[in-house]
């Protein structure tokens, strides 16, 4: 999910119809670094997880949107959050949902008062509009950026990574999360060589 959040900044920060500024609720986090090079400016709130605190970094996050005057307000990975605090600060608010899981009552509420919802894919667009307005939902295809002039070819490729070229060769692009499955992926692949070599 950063890594789209940085790739659609990366392409859209030189538009001049837009200025943006990357708000980090919580800490730092792994893609700081990356989002640094962007050149845009960021604030870390430094919000403490799942404390009574957290709601003082929400209250100074919706005076600073309020203050500078915020647009739009994009709420990532805040599902039962972003759009109150948005909503709180006068803006609009457009929420990005990754996940096809069972929203609770509060998230359902705080996503429907979002004024879009983009959900990743379509099984989390069906399951959103469950409980969102269709009108206020649309699904965000997630896609990667082919670095241009670049072809990759079998053979370099088992080459550089040491595979003998009459490998079988899986691949899988994703997150290496738990959500993802990937254990069980790896643990299928190991019975099936097991039971048929070849």
């Amino acid at each position: 999910a950063e890594r789209l959040v940085l790739e659609e900044l990366s392409y859209l920060k030189g538009d001049p119809r837009f200025i943006f500024e990357v708000h980090l609720v919580f800490e730092k986090g792994p893609f700081f670094n990356e989002l640094s090079t962007l050149g845009l400016p960021v604030r870390i709130w430094n919000a403490p997880h799942k404390s009574a605190r957290m709601l003082g970094a929400y209250v100074n996050l919706i005076r600073y949107l309020r203050r500078t005057r915020c647009d739009i307000l994009h709420s990532h990975l805040l599902d039962g959050t972003g759009p109150i605090v948005g909503k709180l600060a006068g803006t609009r608010v457009v929420a990005t949902v990754h996940s096809d899981k069972h929203y609770g009552a509060v998230e359902r509420f705080a996503l429907a008062k979002s004024d879009l919802v983009l959900g990743c894919g379509k099984e989390v667009l069906r399951n959103i509009s469950r409980f969102i307005p269709r009108r206020k939902v649309r699904v965000l295809s997630n896609a990667i950026h082919k670095p241009d002039n670049t072809s990759f070819c079998r053979k370099d490729v088992l080459r550089r990574f040491g595979i003998r070229e009459e490998s079988k060769l899986v691949v899988s692009l994703g997150r290496l999360t738990r959500l993802k499955g990937y254990d069980l992926l790896v643990e299928a692949f190991r019975r099936v060589v097991t039971a048929v070599p070849d």
